[in-house]
């Protein structure tokens, strides 16, 4: 399989190091009632059970909250929507 030129290389390198560092567990903890939070670009994020038994994604900031249009099956399918929603893609 052919290089990538140095600098797509790079970018991508990039991109990578920003999707692990999202999803990195040491960068999340569990509030009391259990839900996945941590401090992103000067926003709370959020990833909770619904009460419908799906979870859902939060973003909040200096403009208030922002949710998730849509339910999850998974913790896991929630905070990539997240990541996606936010920008962070691999």
């Amino acid at each position: 399989m052919p290089k990538l030129p140095a600098r797509r290389q790079a970018e991508l390198d990039s991109r990578i190091a920003a999707w692990d560092d999202f999803l990195n567990p040491a960068n999340w903890g569990r509030s009391r009632k259990g839900n996945l939070w941590r401090e992103f670009e000067g926003a709370t994020l959020t990833v909770f059970s619904r009460r419908d038994g799906l979870f859902g994604w939060s973003i909040a900031d200096h403009t208030g909250p922002q949710y998730s249009p849509d339910g999850f099956e998974t913790e896991d399918e929630a905070l990539e929507a997240l990541a996606d929603e936010l920008g962070v893609m691999m």
